[in-house]
């Protein structure tokens, strides 16, 4: 019962913290991705303003967006200031429950702003910001964990610095086995769409890397490849299917975990690397964290691993500035490599790795703290990379101290704190601790006190049972809404549950952009490369697409001008279908404004007519050198400027 509780009721605190950070980035890359389209799609001068948004969604979709609310461009970017000051909150562990509920909010609403927008990625990372809301993100690598830890031990001497308490670990519920069932939902859910007949051919990935419009630039170089396709193909379609069942076997974890981690990092970083999908790898790729057990921290932390050298460390216990630094290096030597001593003459010349004489080490405790990693002395900035090195997850950074242009600049800055690190320590509110150094060395290292956990009470048991039954159920209902969505979009999925036919899980998925497609490329990938190109006229006699700047491909004989990022591929894919006529209508009008890169204010830029067709070429077989034939659909046309609306000044003229 102790293997079956550990594997399927917690995971481990430092694989939430390495989550929450890696989740946050991945964020905070999404918004900038988008913020480079803030005015085409987040402003009433972009493709679809908030109110007409509203009005033709009235009686077709459940959508809720924040972003609604703001109207202007400067008013998109206040707001997408805010939100990334949000997800900065939410990524280092400030406040870590609030902000990430305030982020998932955001993410809801950027990706509910234009439902043409809304992609794979969204509902993936939706729906694992919401489940992993029910798990302990900032229980480490937190700013709520420093400031925890700060509070409840404020050590005033080497000695208390050395005692090492247990850390806290994350109490048990079912969240952690029900966030498997949803990335078993992702993963599965995908894998089992992809029916089609060229991944059982191996040829599906041959045929969605020459996809221009969502393939990116290394996935051009690469898709020519001999025998990559053909070798990636089982993987992106087996792997999935793997991943969550490896992860669930409670026995042998770090191996099996171990692989389960592999190929979800393999599997993350080819969808990542080839194609531009937004959040979907990323997502799923900073959920590839939440595989890492215990046992694989404790080979690499634990007291049984293989050690480095034991780093002394004599500080001067006298400053508030270099007390809290040793604070902060105590929190984050997780593997307990640290031994913290007061500097003091005597202390340094009974240490074996001193060399020198009393009067060397009188002046060494007044310039620079000292480091013993053996029988080696390190000083000033070096003694401090020595400790930075011994830092959980960030300790090889610090190994830039090392190179021969920073380690001048950090000597000299160094040596000037050091001869004012009293007056620094008093400007801070620190001061100094005040309190008499120990005459020697071992003084500081005395061994951690063991002491009786106090009983815990039956209110507060109570209390955790609540609040662990909670915690479960919230994340259920995240789980059910992702399979009432996955068969909303699939309804002939193997994963039939009937929870589609409840109307309150449907309504939820929807408002909160969870819609169930999961799968890429499902049955198959397109067999033709296609895209969304405005054959337009100006006054002044230019052609033009006003979307690229380009004249327009209307053969595809450029396909790299396909590739407008990944909010265009989503927008230009939804308004070429039929049933997204309505939307068409603020298209129109936004290209007859000039669209993204025309000035109507300069009259020979300004829209005589124009044509918006969904051209496609043939993707040739495997192998094969032929071109492929050309089709071009028209959407619509329109002759001469529609009038209404304002005519913002575009960023260039067109080339």
């Amino acid at each position: 019962m102790d293997t079956l509780k550990r594997a399927y009721t917690r995971i481990d605190a430092r694989s939430l913290g390495l989550f929450r950070i890696l989740f946050g980035i991945a964020l905070i890359g999404d918004l900038f991705a988008r913020w480079g389209h803030v005015r085409d799609f987040y402003s009433n001068d972009g493709v679809l303003p908030n109110h007409n948004h509203l009005f033709i969604l009235k009686d077709e979709a459940e959508v809720w967006s924040v972003y609604h609310s703001f109207s202007s461009v400067g008013e998109a970017h206040a707001a997408f200031v805010i939100t990334l000051f949000l997800y900065a909150c939410f990524t280092v562990g400030w406040y870590t429950r609030t902000f990430q509920a305030a982020s998932l909010v955001c993410l809801i609403g950027l990706s509910g702003r234009n439902v043409l927008t809304h992609g794979p990625g969204d509902s993936v990372a939706v729906a694992l910001l919401a489940i992993s809301w029910f798990l302990p993100l900032g229980l480490r690598l937190s700013v709520d964990a420093l400031r925890r830890s700060w509070r409840e031990r404020d050590e005033k001497t080497p000695a208390e610095l050395n005692e090492r308490p247990p850390l806290p670990s994350p109490r048990p519920s079912l969240a952690p086995l029900l966030t498997w069932v949803l990335l078993g939902v992702i993963y599965t859910g995908g894998a089992l769409a992809q029916t089609g007949e060229t991944w059982r051919s191996g040829e599906a990935l041959h045929y969605a890397l020459h996809v221009d419009r969502w393939t990116s630039g290394l996935g051009v170089a690469l898709r020519d490849v001999a025998g990559l396709s053909a070798g990636l193909t089982p993987l992106l379609h087996f792997a999935p299917l793997a991943i969550v069942p490896l992860a669930l076997v409670p026995v042998g974890r770090r191996w099996t975990r171990g692989l389960a981690l592999t190929l979800a990092i393999v599997h993350g970083l080819v969808l990542g690397a080839l194609f531009t999908f937004g959040l979907y790898a990323w997502s799923l790729l900073a959920a590839a964290t939440l595989l890492i057990p215990e046992e694989t921290w404790a080979a690499r932390y634990g007291p049984n691993r293989r050690r480095p050298r034991p780093l002394d460390v004599f500080y001067d216990a006298d400053c508030g500035v270099c007390l809290a630094s040793a604070r902060l290096a105590r929190r984050l030597d997780w593997a307990g490599d640290i031994t913290f001593a007061a500097a003091t003459p005597e202390a340094l010349v009974t240490h074996p790795g001193f060399e020198g004489d009393e009067e060397e080490a009188s002046r060494l405790v007044e310039t620079t703290m000292v480091a013993f990693a053996g029988d080696r002395m390190f000083l000033y900035e070096q003694a401090v990379a020595q400790v930075g090195g011994r830092a959980a997850l960030v300790g090889p950074l610090f190994a830039l101290l090392r190179l021969p242009g920073v380690r001048r600049l950090a000597r000299s800055l160094y040596r000037r704190f050091a001869t004012r690190r009293r007056e620094v320590s008093v400007a801070l509110g620190m001061g100094a601790c005040g309190l008499p150094a120990p005459k020697a060395a071992d003084e500081g290292r005395r061994a951690p006190t063991s002491e009786a956990a106090p009983r815990e009470a039956p209110a507060d048991r109570w209390g955790r049972r609540f609040g662990a039954l909670l915690t479960t159920a919230g994340a259920a209902g995240v789980v059910a809404v992702a399979l009432a969505a996955n068969e909303t979009h699939d309804p002939d999925t193997p994963l039939q549950t009937g929870l589609s036919r409840i109307p309150t899980l449907v309504s939820l998925g929807s408002y909160a952009r969870i819609l169930g497609d999961w799968g890429l490329f499902a049955p198959d990938p397109p067999r033709h490369n296609a895209a969304l190109v405005v054959d337009a006229t100006t006054q002044g006699a230019w052609n033009v697409d006003p979307i690229t700047g380009w004249p327009p491909d209307l053969d595809l004989s450029q396909p790299a001008r396909a590739r407008k990022g990944t909010m265009w591929l989503r927008y230009q894919e939804g308004i070429g279908d039929e049933a997204r006529v309505p939307f068409r209508k603020e298209f129109r009008r936004y290209l007859t404004r000039g669209g993204r890169v025309l000035d109507r204010k300069d009259r020979n830029q300004a829209l005589k007519s124009l044509e918006v067709y969904w051209v496609k070429r043939d993707i040739p077989a495997p192998g094969a050198d032929a071109t492929g034939e050309v089709e071009r659909v028209k959407i619509f046309s329109q002759r001469g400027a529609l009038s209404g609306g304002r005519s913002p000044a575009r960023r260039r003229a067109p080339r």
